[in-house]
């Protein structure tokens, strides 16, 4: 009993926007201490290449700053709150500031970006998922996806 850890691993593949591939990793493990850890991971693939798209395929040269805006405020109505004050006092975002997450789904409509324990909030808030409409990152998406 004093050696009970487990590490559990699940995959799945599904069509994603335009073309692309999104494939999920579902990992669950513990190794000692209070919790286990769960994480859901992805990465998104060209169909007719193999390649792997990241953030800068998808955005535009500077993305970051306006995408971490619009990530903040989808955060903030996901807790409910209006200010950065309110996130902070909820736990969220303590010790980082809001930034776009590598581990993202390409949906039909939206980006759904993956936030595991730990990354944005405590381990308690679990997995935050925001999903961002295609429009509302129109300006800064890149037009060749």
């Amino acid at each position: 009993e004093w050696y009970n850890y487990h590490y559990i691993l699940k995959t799945e593949i599904e069509n994603g926007y335009k073309g692309t591939s999104v494939y999920h990793v579902y990992l669950d493990y513990y190794e000692g201490g209070a919790h286990g850890i769960s994480q859901h991971l992805t990465m998104n693939f060209e169909q007719s290449t193999g390649r792997q798209l990241m953030l800068p395929d998808i955005f535009v040269p500077g993305f970051e700053s306006r995408l971490s805006t619009i990530l903040h405020k989808a955060l903030c109505e996901y807790v409910g709150v209006k200010t950065d004050k309110e996130l902070k006092n909820q736990g969220y975002l303590f010790s980082t500031d809001m930034f776009p997450s590598e581990n993202f789904i390409l949906g039909d409509d939206a980006i759904t970006f993956i936030y595991n324990p730990y990354e944005i909030a405590p381990y308690e808030k679990g997995s935050i998922e925001l999903k961002i409409a295609y429009n509302a990152v129109d300006e800064i998406l890149n037009k060749s996806l």
